[in-house]
């Protein structure tokens, strides 16, 4: 229950920003430099466009007013786009629909600049672009305001002036600005120009490009399979992982489906920007553990909270999967891995990230035959790199189409051309007797001439194949398909 001496909420006044933190937020939102430097008057911002942002309740809590500059270079900077897409704009005096939309992602994540103790979630209200009357009246109202100037590394330097508005000094302005934002929302959500423009919802995120997302996928199908192998090797156990789906939320959303006592390894791939996230379960902490420390897969422990020799324990495997996720993605775009730190309990997290998009790839840990959930989350905006150098591969013809996704078979199967790979058992030899190897040796391969072969394409087991000669000829006659590859990626 509130105290009674607190302050009625309408004087409670929403917390402006400093130069560091407003700079600090969109340079984590943008993956640029950004300097932002305070102003002495609003009248330098020639305002473009307005947003509007409301408590939980819908009280009005705070105003952002930007210049054409500053809108159209966050709207270009978020999408990675030329800066003389933001050059065209400022010259023409008009933000079409496609920077319009982007800017709204900037607006929404603006939220949190407004965010503190007595208005813990801020949610955008609306976008509009400003007319003069509306903002000479809010340059002179009595609210309290600060004004920055906004230089993004590459770009022209952008004015921008932000309003505390929840102290209700002028009740006729505060349900004007309420109303235009109103019918502006409104006719956002109109078809406009043949696309449908909305506003943007974190909950609800605009999708990626097919393409790139089918990119993607392919891409940590392939990580998997690594993940795997190196748990395999640290455990001693044979482990599978499988990619279930990959999956946009919002941050909140995302703490939301963790349990308590969730093994979280927070990890930065250098040199792109924020940080990325991989969960464990509890329950598939409680089996690495169990596996590590006897030797043997037992059955998964009582949960349990974790203790520091838990995570000393646990902390090669974070740091091996963390490994192979950036070996796979630097066969794209040269990335390094830096394990940033260990969390053990999910309220943590608060402050691993601002509440941004991430695209979540949910995956199954197979351990002994036992199944448990891990996840990776990646910030969007600072994914932008890997996806354009994946959907460039992709385009080259080295991606192969996953059906799953939609893709008519009868467009791409006919023109594949796939290499095939047969498989002997590996062999163990002593040091002595690689040494004494020299041409004419003799190694036995362990192999039954009748017994079957693997087969695999694309780093996939599909077969097993019975040795044949044909002619001149080694030749294979195929004995069974497999219908679950995974299964016999551990007996190979």
């Amino acid at each position: 229950m509130a105290s009674s001496d607190a302050p009625p909420l309408t004087q409670i006044e929403a917390p402006l920003p400093s130069e560091s933190e407003f700079s600090e937020m969109f340079h984590t939102l943008l993956g640029v430099p950004v300097a932002a430097e305070n102003i002495e008057s609003n009248s330098k911002t020639a305002a473009y466009s307005l947003s509007l942002h409301v408590d939980a309740d819908g009280l009005l809590v705070g105003a952002v007013a930007s210049d054409i500059t500053f809108t159209s270079v966050m709207a270009v900077a978020l999408a990675g786009q030329s800066p003389k897409e933001a050059d065209d704009a400022i010259h023409k005096g008009k933000v079409g629909l496609d920077l319009w939309d982007n800017y709204r992602e900037v607006a929404n994540v603006m939220n949190v600049l407004f965010a503190g103790d007595h208005f813990p979630r801020v949610i955008l209200h609306s976008v509009q672009r400003v007319d003069l009357p509306i903002w000479s009246r809010l340059q002179h109202a009595h609210f309290p305001s600060t004004n920055f100037q906004v230089d993004v590394n590459g770009h022209n330097a952008g004015n921008v002036t932000l309003f505390s508005l929840s102290t209700r000094d002028d009740e006729e302005l505060i349900d004007l600005l309420l109303t235009t934002g109103a019918e502006a929302a409104a006719h956002d959500m109109q078809v406009v120009g043949g696309k449908l423009i909305r506003l943007y919802d974190f909950h609800k995120p605009k999708g990626i490009e097919r393409a790139q997302l089918n990119a993607l996928r392919s891409a940590l199908n392939i990580f998997t399979k690594g993940a795997a192998a190196v748990m395999t090797e640290l455990l001693q156990s044979p482990v599978h992982v499988k990619l279930i789906q990959l999956h946009h939320q919002g941050w909140d959303d995302y703490a939301a489906t963790l349990d308590t006592n969730a093994f979280i390894t927070t990890f930065r791939l250098e040199p792109l920007a924020s940080q990325f996230v991989i969960t464990f379960s509890p329950g598939l902490s409680m089996k690495c553990l169990d596996c590590r420390l006897s030797g043997s897969d037992l059955p998964g422990a009582l949960r349990r909270t974790l203790t520091d020799l838990d995570v000393a324990l646990l902390d090669p495997i974070g740091k091996a999967v963390v490994n192979e996720l950036a070996s796979t993605l630097s066969k794209y775009i040269p990335v390094r891995a830096h394990i940033v730190r260990h969390i053990t309990e999910k309220y943590m997290m608060e402050g691993v990230t601002l509440s941004l998009t991430w695209l979540v790839a949910w995956m199954t840990v197979s351990i002994g035959g036992s199944t448990f959930d891990a996840s990776i989350c990646f910030p969007i905006v600072p994914l932008q790199p890997v996806l354009i150098a994946l959907a460039d591969e992709a385009a080259h013809g080295t991606h192969l189409p996953n059906p799953e996704d939609g893709a008519p078979l009868d467009d791409w199967v006919p023109e594949l051309e796939v290499e095939l790979s047969v498989h002997f058992p590996k062999i163990k030899l002593h040091m002595s007797d690689i040494a004494a190897l020299a041409p004419g040796s003799l190694i036995g391969l362990g192999q039954d001439p009748s017994a079957l072969l693997l087969m695999s394409a694309r780093n996939r087991l599909f077969a097993t194949v019975e040795p044949k000669v044909a002619g001149h000829k080694l030749a294979a006659t195929v004995a069974e398909m497999i219908e679950d590859p995974e299964e016999f990626i551990d007996t190979y």
